[in-house]
């Protein structure tokens, strides 16, 4: 599992959407979620969210976020799924939008 360091929006944003550019091996997959807070230190305690919410993961790049993320605090998460250890996924870039 990866997390990004906090990045600061600069003003209160709704994040809109994900994309990414990845390598994804045979029988491999990358699942990730965002979570946003007003504050950095509120980030911790924010949950984590997909596209439908909480409990739902981005699993293709582009995919519009229908839950409420908003704050000015943003953090991306990575799962990367690998059966065996035998090939694993790498991401090369995430870019995050938000209005």
């Amino acid at each position: 599992m990866y997390t990004s360091a906090p990045h600061h929006a600069g003003k209160t944003v709704t994040v809109r959407s994900l994309a990414w550019d990845a390598e994804t091996p045979f029988d491999t997959d990358i699942q990730l979620q965002v979570r946003a807070a007003a504050l950095k230190e509120e980030l911790e305690n924010a949950p984590w969210s997909g596209p439908q919410g909480p409990n739902s993961y981005f699993t293709a790049s582009g995919t519009n976020l229908e839950a409420d993320v908003k704050g000015e605090w943003i953090q991306v998460r990575v799962e990367l799924i690998s059966p065996n250890g035998a090939n694993s996924p790498i991401v090369n870039s995430i870019s995050m939008y938000y209005e």
